[in-house]
C-alpha cells in the first residue's frame, strides 16, 4: 500500500506567522509547503498573487498530496488549493484564519470566501465565535482546533533591570500600538517591550517602550518567561489572539481587549480592557494589585486547556483517518 501524502499549504513564512501552522502539522503528520512573497509596495502586492497560485500549483501537481491543508488567511490561497481539489478530485481541509470573514480588507472577495468553504471537504475553525460567520453550518463539516500550547523547555532568561510586559505585534492594522504607548506613559518604573517587524513608524516614544522588532523564536521567547505579563490587543471581533495562548504556554497573567470571542475563552482568567489608553492603565492597575492572584489563575487555566487541546487533535485524527480510508 502507497504511503499517503499530507501536505500544509501556507503562503506565510514561518518567521513572520504564529506557531500554530508548524505544531499543527507536526501533531498531525503533515508536511509543509511555504511559498511567501512580501512588498512594502502597496501598488506591487496584487502582483503577487499570480506568481504564488502559479507557483502552488505547480508543485502542488508535482508532488500530488492525497489530502490537503491550507493555511486560509486569505481567500486567494484557498482558491489556489480548491482548483487542485477539483482536477485531481482530492479533499481540500481549510485552517480558517478570521481574516476572510471579518476583515475590511477582504470584504470584497466575501463571495469567493464562501464559495471556497462551501467546496471544501472540512473546515478547521480556532474558536467558536466564528462559527455563526461560517456559509455552511451543521453536520461534520466544521471542527474547532485552538491554536496549539507552546513546548517552552529549556528557555533562557531575559535580563532587564526593570519589570516589564510584553506586548506582542504582527503589524496587522487591528493592533492598537499607539494606545498602549500612551497607557506605557503612566508607568515610568516598568518598561513596555513591543514586538514584531512593524511596518509603521511612531513618534514621541516615551523611554520605558522599547520595540524590538521581529526576534528569532528562542529571543522571543525568552522576553515572554521573565516579563511580568503579556499584553494582547485586537480591533477585531472573532479573533484570539496567538499571544493569548503564550500567556497560557508561560503561565503569564494577561491582559485582553473587551471582546466577546476573547471574554468567552479566557473567561475570569485574563483582564479585559478597552483599546484606549485609560483603560490599559486602569488594567495595568488592576493586574499589578491583584497580580498573584491572576498568576494562579493562569496557572490552572492552562492545565485545563491542555486537557481540551489534546481532545480536539485526537478529534482532527480521527476526521482526517475518515479521508485517509478513500483511498
Amino acid at each position: 500500500m502507497n504511503k499517503i501524502k499530507k501536505l500544509f499549504v501556507s503562503w506565510i513564512p514561518e518567521s513572520k506567522g504564529s506557531s500554530r501552522t508548524k505544531f499543527l502539522a507536526k501533531c498531525i503528520g503533515f508536511e509543509i509547503f511555504r511559498f511567501p512573497l512580501f512588498t512594502r509596495k502597496i501598488f506591487l502586492a496584487p502582483l503577487k498573487f499570480p506568481v504564488q497560485i502559479i507557483v502552488t500549483l505547480f508543485y502542488l501537481m508535482k508532488i500530488k498530496p492525497d489530502i490537503i491543508i491550507v493555511e486560509m488567511v486569505q481567500p486567494i490561497i484557498g482558491l489556489t488549493s480548491l482548483l487542485y481539489k477539483i482536477i485531481f478530485k482530492k479533499p481540500l481541509i481549510i485552517d480558517l484564519h478570521s481574516g476572510p470573514l471579518v476583515s475590511r480588507k477582504w470584504a470584497f472577495l466575501k463571495t469567493l470566501t464562501y464559495f471556497i468553504l462551501k467546496k471544501s471537504n472540512l473546515i478547521i475553525i480556532h474558536e467558536k465565535t466564528i462559527y455563526e460567520k461560517l456559509p455552511c453550518k451543521g453536520g461534520k463539516k466544521v471542527i474547532v482546533v485552538h491554536d496549539p500550547p507552546l513546548n517552552i523547555k529549556d528557555i533562557q532568561k531575559f535580563q532587564n533591570k526593570k519589570d516589564y510586559f510584553v506586548f506582542p505585534c504582527s503589524g496587522d492594522t487591528d493592533e492598537p500600538i499607539k494606545e498602549v504607548i500612551k497607557g506605557a506613559v503612566f508607568y515610568p518604573d516598568i518598561d513596555f517591550f513591543i514586538t514584531g517587524a512593524l511596518k509603521k513608524v511612531f513618534l514621541n516614544i516615551p523611554e520605558n517602550v522599547k520595540f524590538t522588532g521581529f526576534l528569532p523564536q528562542e529571543q522571543f521567547y525568552s522576553l515572554l518567561k521573565s516579563s511580568k505579563g503579556i499584553i494582547a490587543l485586537t480591533n477585531w471581533d472573532y479573533t484570539l489572539l496567538f499571544a493569548g495562548f503564550e500567556a497560557v504556554s508561560f503561565e503569564k497573567p494577561l491582559i485582553v481587549s473587551n471582546k466577546k470571542t476573547l471574554r468567552e475563552f479566557f473567561k475570569e482568567n485574563a483582564i479585559y480592557v478597552d483599546n484606549e489608553p485609560d483603560s490599559i492603565r486602569k488594567g495595568i492597575e488592576k493586574l499589578l494589585k491583584n497580580y498573584e492572584w491572576y498568576l494562579k489563575k493562569m496557572r490552572e487555566f492552562k492545565k485545563s486547556y491542555i486537557r481540551m487541546w489534546e481532545k480536539e487533535i485526537k478529534d482532527l485524527k480521527e476526521r482526517l483517518i475518515f479521508f485517509e480510508k478513500t483511498f
